[in-house]
Formats: C-alpha cells, sequence, structure tokens
C-alpha cells in the first residue's frame, strides 16, 4: 500500500503505528485509518548511487567526459539525496561499466545541465550547473581536469525566494568583457509570473531570481547566443511563443536598477497549436540571418479554445529565421514546421561545416529515435533508432537529453534513455547527415 503524503514523499512519515487507545464510532474510524497509513508508510530509502544513471534529463559533454544528471524521477532513492550529477569517462564506458570520474549527490527531479568552460569563460577551472526541482536550488560544481566533480563554498544557490518553481532549464552564458553567467528557466512559479534566476559563477558563486514579465507563463527552456549576448527562451503564456532578452546593455535578472527588458514574437497566427519546448540556435554565417530551431508540441487549437482541453496530436520542428533589425535587436521569421512523431525531446546544431547550412537533431522520445534535419533541402533526411527488421528500439526507451562531441571523422551525438537511463552514442557525418551509425556499445547499462 502506498499513501501519497505530498508531492515528494521519502524520509519522515514514521514507521510504526501509532498506539491507540479504546475507541468508538467516527474516532475509531479515524484511528483504523490512521493505524493503517502508519503501517503502510514509505521505508527509508538509500541515496543515489553513483554507478548509474536513473532517469537522466541533463546531458553535456566536456574534454572526454560526459557529464549527466539522474533525476530519481520515481522515487526508488531518498528525495533529498536520490538525484546526481556524474562524470563518466566517455570511450573508456563504451560497453563497460562505466567509468564514473566524478559525483556528486543532489536532490531529486533534477533538471538541466551545462557546463563553463574555462578558456571561453575565464574561469581557472570548468563549472558544472545543474538544479533541482525538489529542492529548488542550483547547484555549481567544480569541475577538475581528471573529472572529479566537488561542492565547495557558495555550490548550493537557492533559487525558490524569488518565487521561481521547477526550476529545470539551464544555459551558460560567456562573452568576452563579461563575468561568467548561468541562466535557469522555471517550469512553475508561485504567482503564475514568469521568472528567471542569473547566477554569477566564479569562486563563489552567486544567483538573483526575479520576475521578468507581467505576462502570465513560463519561461521554459533557454538558448544563448554568445555573438550577441541574447538569450531566448521558450514563451511567456500558453501559445506559440519566442522570448528573448538582449543582455548586451548590461541588464541583470533581479535588479530593479538594471532590470532585463523582454521581447516576444507570438506565432500563433502563422503555427497554430504549438507549445515551444526545446531551443537550439544556428551556426552564424556572414551576410546570412541566423537559424533559430524549435522543437515543438502540437495540439489542437480549436478544441482547447471551444472545450479548455488540450489535445496533443504529434511533435514537429520549427524553423525560424533571426533578422537584425534597426533598434539593434532581432525580428523572427516563420519559415516552416515539418512534422514529427509524438515527444519530440531536445535539439541539437551539428557544429558548422563551410559551405553548407545546419544539420539539426532532435530526440523523437516517443518514436525511440533521433532524427536528423538538414537546412540545405528542409527536411528531415534521416530517422535512427529502430532496427530495421525487428523494429527494437536500439536507443532505449524515451531518448529525450543529448549532447555532442566533434570528432576525427563524425560528430557523435550522446543520448540518453530516459526510461532504461544508459546512453547511446549516434556517429554523424555532417557532409552526409542521411546516413548516420549507431555505436553498438552502449554507455552505463546495467541488468535489470
Amino acid at each position: 500500500m502506498a499513501v501519497a503524503l505530498d508531492r515528494f514523499p521519502g524520509r519522515g512519515y514514521g514507521s510504526r503505528p501509532p498506539v491507540i487507545a479504546p475507541l468508538k464510532g467516527r474516532s475509531l474510524a479515524l484511528a483504523v485509518v490512521l493505524a493503517a497509513l502508519g503501517a503502510c508508510a514509505p521505508p527509508e530509502r538509500d541515496a543515489a548511487p553513483l554507478d548509474r544513471l536513473t532517469f537522466p534529463t541533463g546531458l553535456a559533454f566536456h574534454e572526454g567526459r560526459l557529464v549527466a544528471v539522474s533525476s530519481n524521477f520515481d522515487l526508488t532513492y531518498d528525495a533529498d539525496d536520490g538525484g546526481s550529477v556524474m562524470t563518466i569517462a566517455a570511450d573508456a564506458s563504451l560497453g563497460a561499466a562505466a567509468q564514473v570520474d566524478g559525483a556528486v549527490r543532489i536532490p531529486s527531479y533534477g533538471g538541466q545541465v551545462a557546463v563553463a568552460a574555462p578558456a571561453p569563460c575565464g574561469l581557472p577551472a570548468a563549472q558544472v550547473v545543474s538544479v533541482s526541482r525538489k529542492s529548488r536550488n542550483a547547484y555549481v560544481l567544480a569541475l577538475d581536469g581528471a573529472g572529479a566533480l566537488s561542492c565547495g563554498a557558495g555550490c548550493e544557490l537557492p533559487l525558490g525566494a524569488g518565487g521561481g518553481m521547477d526550476p529545470y532549464g539551464v544555459t551558460v552564458a560567456c562573452t568576452p568583457g563579461r563575468p561568467a553567467r548561468a541562466f535557469v528557466g522555471f517550469l512553475r512559479s508561485s504567482d503564475g509570473l514568469p521568472r528567471l534566476a542569473e547566477i554569477t559563477l566564479g569562486d563563489v558563486p552567486s544567483a538573483r531570481t526575479g520576475v521578468i514579465s507581467n505576462a502570465s507563463g513560463t519561461t521554459g527552456t533557454l538558448a544563448y547566443d554568445p555573438d550577441a549576448d541574447r538569450l531566448f527562451f521558450t514563451g511567456l503564456g500558453s501559445g506559440t511563443s519566442l522570448a528573448w532578452i538582449d543582455l548586451a546593455g548590461g541588464c541583470r535578472i533581479g535588479d530593479d536598477d538594471a532590470a532585463c527588458v523582454v521581447q516576444q514574437a507570438t506565432l500563433a497566427a502563422t503555427v497554430r497549436g504549438a507549445a515551444l519546448r526545446a531551443l537550439a540556435l544556428g551556426a552564424l554565417r556572414p551576410g546570412v540571418p541566423r537559424r533559430l530551431y524549435a522543437a515543438a508540441t502540437m495540439y489542437d487549437a480549436d478544441l482547447e479554445a471551444s472545450a479548455g482541453f488540450r489535445l496533443e496530436i504529434g511533435s514537429a520542428l520549427l524553423v525560424l529565421e533571426l533578422e537584425e533589425n534597426a533598434f539593434g535587436s532581432v525580428t523572427p521569421r516563420f519559415l516552416g514546421s515539418i512534422d514529427m512523431y509524438f515527444g519530440a525531446g531536445e535539439v541539437r546544431v551539428l557544429p558548422a561545416q563551410p559551405g553548407r547550412g545546419d544539420v539539426v537533431a532532435v530526440a523523437a522520445g516517443e518514436a525511440g529515435e533521433i532524427w536528423l534535419y538538414d537546412d540545405d533541402v528542409g527536411q528531415f533526411v534521416a530517422k535512427v533508432g529502430r532496427d530495421p527488421l525487428t523494429g527494437a528500439p536500439l536507443l532505449g526507451r524515451l531518448p529525450y537529453a543529448m549532447a555532442l562531441e566533434t570528432r576525427a571523422d563524425a560528430v557523435r551525438i550522446y543520448v540518453a534513455s530516459f526510461e532504461e537511463g544508459f546512453v547511446s552514442a549516434v556517429d554523424v557525418d555532417p557532409e552526409n547527415p542521411g546516413a548516420p551509425v549507431i555505436v553498438p556499445a552502449r554507455i552505463a547499462e546495467v541488468g535489470r
């Protein structure tokens, strides 16, 4: 018997039923219910294991290692320390036991993860930024050259005091002449107003959370343009919205004296019934407007308008063009929508190749595949992840979080199976993206 006593069941509910004195009538009935609740109270749970992934939600790649967040989504482990951030030697772990070089436990319901590298961010050593929806904290972990992780002074940063709930999206913002920063988006807030958190990285990190608009909504996932010092995030309201902040003027989240002005483009007139879920910026090419790619959940907009009920009908990759305007910002222009199967997850743009357009990878979770879009032809050119003969899911169930590694002969896409907790590798020739190859071995696969 399991009784959900709050959203994050865990420790503290007791292990024995209370002692009950003789009672009658309603008092007796109430006592019986209380005794039953005590008898089936959840047991003490173990802390997160540090040799495997459990429902991974975030994945990054840094100097030969994967940085992965385990969310403990099903609360098999303790809610307060059942999540983790781990560094895993990628090549050494293919087809073998995971070589974990560093690990730190965090509370459950982790989100995305980002790495601030020393050179571009002006830091003496790399730092890893992740979040927990359970604690409403950000975690800025030191990452040394051997892959070890540590949580030092100022590592644990409260984000919920500013009204943000469910921190999830994470991105690092490094621009020459500016302190290294990270930004966090929130899936909910205490009053329905959208918020962002800004984290100043360094020896002793600090964070501020602030309301960024008087419109209702959330801030979801984020994408940072280092060339323009501009932060994009999924829309403020429930419609098809893209929002952004021009940071170059020196605005600061949560600072009333230097408040950031949020700009927004509503795309509902051109693509109805789309909720943006993930963003990625295309390569910067001289004389050509930059592309922005958004993975979106598609729903029946007419049904929602008439009945207040949202029915998901699929997913899509939206392609936008970002034209720099006379006001020092951008004007997004919708170019097209390419239909996908249900459950579009993260989106990644492969490193730019001379003389050709972007190649974009999208995790198609419900299909168990990665779909590859070639902007030169304006369509998906490959789907990879199913055995061609049996249809078996070769990337595991619900592939979602992704990371990229540039290799000598290919771009390697790492994708984590949310349900099965292992990482697969897919090699793509960016000059020929229509012929991806799944690496036979997996990373962090364990017997279940």
